[in-house]
């Protein structure tokens, strides 16, 4: 556990992210939740497991590449204007 502690705070200083909380699922087993860092700077608010995030237009960019990778496999048809 240690470990995965160390190498989040490296990546979130890196990478400049204020909060954010972890799930880690096995075979439908959740092994480890935890949260890092602040959930809401201004409000000074600790990231825990269960911090709701507004994600907002972010998840825009994963159904567009989730629905090229099903194109792609020829799951998903659709027609292009």
């Amino acid at each position: 556990m240690e470990a995965i502690d160390k190498f989040i705070e490296a990546q979130m200083r890196k990478q400049q992210i204020p909060g954010l909380s972890l799930a880690v699922v096995k075979d439908g087993k959740l092994l480890l939740t935890r949260g890092y860092g602040m959930a809401d700077v201004e409000l000074n608010a600790a990231a825990t497991p269960e911090t709701v995030y507004q994600i907002q237009s972010i998840t825009k960019m994963f159904v567009a590449s989730a629905m090229m990778m099903l194109q792609r496999e020829g799951n998903c048809r659709w027609m292009m204007s």
